[in-house]
């Protein structure tokens, strides 16, 4: 009953505002302070370098900026209320005269799941002493999940602050990200209580370029997201870079001194890990993480001695911790550490660097820097405006919206072909076996029969599910509790030590991981499919190349994308992967010992053991 009571509320005030808009353009659009920025607007749906919006959004847009520009500041509003009062019904008039006791403002918060539908209550959570509720009404149900942040006009009713149709949805914007976009545009704005709406009020056409990535997500490896990090320290009087651990590529340009980060040395590895970087498997190899940078982790540090200053740059908060921790804490306190000073998300990010008025962070650097160690930073403003580009260009395709493609990387700094080649990468790695001819590859001819003529091609339910991880595969029913058991007796407790009941599904999944290069999607791939071909032979013996060869005939495009295309190496790694990681978890067993050139070519007999038939069970409805 509240709930529908507070909902005719909301209506009934939208519905107030809404017939008071013709009034307000009419009366800003010829006035000095509005008309540039209602021109602009209405510009970009005819700028070919600008994004691409449905036609409505640019009209939707001029209005709002008039009313947050009116409701936000009372003189503004109490001004317009003199010029054109008589012109004002009572309702709106009385609504108007109260958002000068209460301004309207600018609020960010995040839906939850929990929230009822329609109308759903947001948290403002904008880092300032805010602590209103803010009310909005969906038109979809789904948007809680698809696009759960929010930036909201809103403004008080009487009862209680609400949206009033004006709100910009974002399936990520992070707190964070909001404190860089601000700091980026005004760096003086948070010392006001309404930094948010001032950033937005005064960098209105910047802020506009933000609706370009609503969609767009998160970009991660696995659990470790992409970003970008920058923060600065003061150097004591008495510091010095020598005895600084680990290996380093050093440039250096008069007092400033750049060292991007190489990996571990061997003072280093000696080191403990400490709790809050440790990243621990179970192989020697991977012990030593976070010490070991993969290829996607950038780290690096910049010190310039004669201002006494250094500076961190890094693109995810493990590669961020690791060089706080090589620092000496006479440099920074590692215990009193909780966040990094500039933290952005690769969507915004990629936003961030199109607007006009930002001042970066690191840009002071530039000058001073060695050129080497500057195209760190650049090679990363160029992914995120690359994904940014790419993301729109895919949307617009979608959507059915004209984009000119090379007008949109000029503006914003990208090479045409840049954009095309990941479309047609893209594209390979969605063809599905389903709905396509498997890829010609050629390997070498040796005596025998490999290949499975009787496995049926992947339904489109099982290739959705190829990328996701075991627990999350609802092709399969993954059974933990009775597997475990049955594990630790034919292992022979080899790795009781390092791996329990919650940690052998990731445990399996590590070993395709690392099988792969670190390749999370490839390695999801990999495995779902070997299951799938596993549950297909069940209890026949198989030629482990047979199994390689059917992987190949799915992974094949994948591989030659990434210029990993030799077939022949793909296989005897597959077979000595399978010997020395499967059949050593338990997952296969062996019909007889190969000899080398069995291994080499993998021409030895495998098939799933019983603790795989437990482990693994089809659930899939074809």
């Amino acid at each position: 009953m509240q709930n529908d009571l507070r909902l005719t509320k909301y209506r009934k005030s939208v519905k107030v505002f809404d017939s008071v808009v013709p009034i307000m353009m009419d009366w800003a659009e010829h006035r000095d302070g509005y008309s540039p920025v209602l021109e602009s607007i209405g510009a970009m749906a005819f700028d070919p370098g600008s994004p691409r919006f449905f036609p409505e959004w640019y009209t939707k847009r001029r209005n709002e900026y008039v009313l947050s520009r009116l409701l936000c500041d009372p003189l503004e509003l109490q001004s317009f209320l003199e010029d054109v009062g008589d012109n004002l019904d009572q309702s709106q008039r009385s609504m108007l005269e109260q958002t000068i006791e209460y301004p309207a403002f600018w609020a960010y918060g995040n839906i939850l799941f929990e929230n009822d539908f329609p109308l759903v209550e947001i948290k403002v959570d904008d880092l300032s002493h805010n602590r209103k509720v803010v009310y909005q009404e969906l038109e979809h149900a789904e948007e809680k999940g698809i696009v759960p942040y929010r930036l909201i006009l809103a403004v008080h009713n009487g009862r209680f602050y609400q949206s009033i149709g004006y709100a910009h949805s974002f399936n990520t914007l992070h707190p964070d990200d909001l404190a860089f976009l601000a700091h980026a545009l005004d760096q003086s704005i948070h010392e006001s209580r309404y930094w948010l709406t001032q950033t937005i009020n005064n960098n209105y056409l910047d802020f506009l370029l933000l609706d370009s990535v609503c969609y767009h997500g998160d970009v991660s490896v696995g659990d470790e997201y992409i970003e970008m990090i920058w923060e600065t320290y003061s150097l004591p009087d008495k510091f010095t870079m020598d005895g600084l651990p680990g290996k380093w590529k050093d440039y250096k340009k008069g007092d400033v001194f750049a060292k991007i980060y190489r990996g571990p040395d061997r003072d280093l590895l000696r080191k403990p890990v400490p709790a809050f970087l440790d990243c621990s498997e179970e192989d020697e190899t991977y012990r030593q993480e976070p010490w070991l940078f993969p290829d996607y982790r950038l780290a690096a540090l910049f010190f310039d001695l004669e201002r006494r200053e250094v500076a961190i740059m890094a693109n995810s908060e493990v590669a961020w911790r690791t060089m706080l921790f090589l620092l000496p804490n006479a440099v920074v306190d590692h215990e009193s550490i909780v966040s990094a000073q500039h933290i952005v998300s690769l969507p915004i990010f990629g936003a961030v660097l199109q607007m006009v008025h930002v001042q970066l962070p690191w840009r002071a650097w530039f000058d001073r820097i060695p050129k080497k160690s500057k195209d760190l930073i650049e090679e990363l403003e160029l992914v995120a405006k690359t994904r940014c580009l790419y993301e729109e260009y895919s949307e617009a395709e979608e959507f059915g919206l004209r984009f000119a493609l090379d007008a949109r990387c000029k503006r914003v700094g990208v090479a045409m072909s840049v954009i095309e080649e990941t479309k047609n990468a893209v594209e390979v790695a969605t063809k599905t076996r389903g709905d396509s001819q498997e890829p010609i590859f050629g390997v070498t001819t040796i005596p025998g029969e490999f290949g499975l003529d009787d496995l049926p091609p992947l339904t489109k339910l099982e290739y959705d599910n190829l990328v996701v991880s075991l627990e999350e595969n609802e092709c399969f029913t993954i059974n933990t509790l009775d597997g475990y058991p049955l594990f630790a007796s034919l292992t022979g407790g080899s790795f009781v030590d390092m791996v329990d009941v919650e940690t052998l599904t990731s445990h399996i999944e590590d070993l395709f991981y690392y099988f792969l290069d670190e390749r999370e999607m490839l390695s999801f791939m990999m495995m779902n499919y070997l299951f799938r071909i596993f549950l297909h032979t069940a209890n026949k013996w198989t030629p482990v190349r047979t199994f390689g060869i059917e992987l190949l005939k799915l992974l094949y495009p994948y591989f030659e994308e990434i210029g990993e295309d030799d077939t022949d190496a793909f296989l005897s790694r597959f077979s000595d992967f399978v010997y020395t990681r499967l059949r050593t978890r338990a997952l296969v067993e062996v019909k007889e010992r190969p000899t080398a050139d069995q291994r080499f070519w993998g021409t030895y007999d495998i098939k799933p053991t019983e603790f795989f038939t437990i482990f693994v069970t089809e659930n899939c409805n074809k």
